[in-house]
């Protein structure tokens, strides 16, 4: 729920991809490099939040 309520709240200013699998996350990170901001749970199947903020960080290295 609190994906959806980001998503509807800031979709309305922003340009909002969204991803609930960690490793569909990076994918769709790979195809928009230019990210911006990235927010994520720390506790997801198959890899932690922190684990896809260093990788995000290797792939957006601007993005906060």
């Amino acid at each position: 729920m609190v994906l959806e309520g980001l998503f509807l709240h800031l979709r309305r200013h922003y340009k909002v991809l969204t991803e609930r699998n960690p490793l569909n996350a990076v994918r769709l990170l790979r195809d928009h490099p230019e990210t911006a901001v990235i927010i994520s749970d720390m506790r997801m199947p198959g890899m932690d939040g922190a684990t896809l903020l260093t990788t995000a960080r290797e792939i957006a290295p601007d993005a906060v």
